[in-house]
């Protein structure tokens, strides 16, 4: 529980080709009066057809005590496991394609920014 408020920044996400990792920057600031820590959790929302649940918590990372008005800049990063699937033929984790939905708030009922991702295969 936190006695103060907090922010968050539009989201910048993007693809690295290398290690078929996506990073996800975003900003919290504290918009209260008092000092305090956030921890901002990252949800994934793969596509349709995966047939995977609404929301999946896939990263979380806490804020250092910010005073009133600071701001941190938070970097949370989806491996290419977190896109994944269990196929049952192949007996193996396969990444899903397609347009996924990237969240990040202060819980799954507390979405404060979203944004889109879309991996090929």
């Amino acid at each position: 529980m936190s006695f103060t408020q907090f922010s968050y920044g539009e989201l910048d996400v993007r693809s690295s080709e290398e290690r078929g990792s996506v990073a996800v920057t975003f900003s919290v600031t504290n918009a209260g009066s008092v000092a305090g820590k956030e921890t901002p959790q990252l949800y994934l929302r793969f596509p349709a057809d995966a047939g995977e649940p609404p929301k999946q918590l896939k990263g979380f990372s806490k804020t250092a005590n910010l005073a009133p008005g600071a701001s941190e800049l938070v970097t949370l990063t989806l491996m290419p496991r977190d896109m994944s699937i269990w196929d049952v033929r192949s007996h193996r984790f396969v990444v899903s394609t397609g347009e996924f939905e990237v969240m990040v708030g202060a819980s799954s009922c507390d979405i404060r920014q979203r944004a889109t991702v879309t991996v090929e295969g």
